[in-house]
């Protein structure tokens, strides 16, 4: 009995430690962060829709972090002190209801990171996607949602530093079709 009941404790803690530390982004997050955003949109441009951001100066970043694995968790919303700092882009901290807003003419390409999951070795992934908000004149032409793709990038801790090492996947981003 003493078994089962160490081993249901053990599970809670386990199931709550993923949980709550998932609150807020832990230092080595952030890196990779910005170790993903400087390839996707900073000094690579490997991101794909790289070529319709409306200005590659000023890249609008949704605070909504998603998890692909496990989109029915709660998601984690970045603030200012998470968005990191990209060679030669400012990075435009947005949320919802900034990026759906409906008196925009002009559709919006903006750039989201999904949830990025805590590396316990040398090797760290992180997804980077692109997706458009609609404007009134797309919507106006019938449009309910445009596609576009999204990454998933391997990196390697090197000398402290998170290298990219490939682009594992490339895909259509399809989350929050439904509300686009």
């Amino acid at each position: 009995m003493f078994s089962r009941s160490a081993l249901l404790c053990l599970g809670f803690l386990c199931f709550a430690h993923t949980v709550f530390s998932q609150a807020v982004l832990s230092p080595v997050q952030k890196d990779l962060m910005r170790a993903a955003l400087n390839v996707a949109v900073g000094k690579q441009h490997t991101l794909p829709d790289y070529a319709d951001i409306p200005d590659k100066k000023q890249v609008v970043l949704y605070n909504k972090m998603t998890s692909l694995e496990h989109p029915e968790e709660k998601p984690i919303y970045l603030t200012d002190a998470d968005v990191p700092e990209v060679k030669k882009v400012k990075l435009l901290l947005q949320n919802e209801a900034q990026i759906m807003d409906t008196t925009r003419k002009a559709d919006l390409v903006f750039v989201r990171v999904t949830q990025i999951t805590q590396p316990e070795g040398d090797y760290g992934v992180v997804t980077v996607l692109a997706q458009v908000a609609l404007g009134a004149d797309s919507r106006a032409k019938g449009y309910l949602f445009k596609q576009v793709n999204g990454q998933t990038m391997l990196f390697k801790k090197v000398d402290g530093d998170w290298q990219f090492q490939r682009i594992l996947t490339t895909f259509p981003n399809l989350l929050d079709m439904k509300e686009m």
